[in-house]
């Protein structure tokens, strides 16, 4: 996974008035957690931060600076406001390169169907799964090739191809996508010829 430099401050907690100020400062408020440390209020940059999910995805690694002193993390959670979906709260998690970490990995579909399947639609069935791995080897994502799909033969999880040294964490009976045949239309004559048919007079 690509690791993804990152500015931040520390910043004195207080309560929803203080995170207000520090979102009107063109701030995002933060929290370091981790490795049993006591957890570090901080602050990065709006900017800063959509760059970070560009380049890093949902679970970067990053290389965090904090008051110029460097901490290696992961992006583990972020809140949006409900209606406007910006970012209102991060939390990173403190993480070394020998250690296992879990995390949810986003799965997503490549490619059309092709040849006798063409019309038929794939579909995913979890959009995320939970993998685990050393920071530097979990992926930023995992991609379904739609060809690998047949219809009536679900994608588990346990039939992904993932790198090595990643581990599948989550039941492997789960189904993650699947070809769904193509939806049934009504004949276009039939439903015609049912709407220029008029309605029985009634008895006299």
């Amino acid at each position: 996974m690509k690791h993804v430099s990152l500015d931040a401050w520390t910043r004195v907690p207080r309560g929803n008035g203080g995170a207000h100020v520090v979102r009107a400062e063109g701030f995002i408020p933060a929290v370091l957690i981790g490795h049993h440390e006591p957890a570090v209020p901080i602050k990065v940059k709006k900017g800063d931060m959509t760059r970070l999910l560009k380049e890093g995805g949902r679970n970067a690694l990053v290389d965090l600076s904090i008051n110029g002193e460097g901490s290696f993390a992961i992006l583990r959670e972020f809140k949006r406001n409900p209606i406007s979906r910006a970012i209102i709260h991060i939390d990173f998690q403190r993480v070394s390169a020998d250690e296992t970490i879990e995390a949810a990995v986003p799965v997503t579909l490549s490619g059309l169907p092709e040849g006798e399947f063409e019309l038929f639609v794939p579909s995913l069935e979890l959009s995320a799964i939970q993998l685990k791995a050393h920071p530097d080897k979990l992926p930023g994502h995992i991609t379904v090739d739609v060809n690998v799909l047949l219809p009536n033969h679900p994608l588990h999880a346990r039939d992904l191809q993932l790198p090595d040294g990643v581990e599948l964490v989550l039941d492997g009976s789960q189904i993650v996508a699947v070809l769904n045949s193509p939806t049934v239309q009504a004949e276009p004559e039939a439903t015609e010829a049912a709407v220029a048919t008029p309605a029985a007079e009634p008895a006299a």
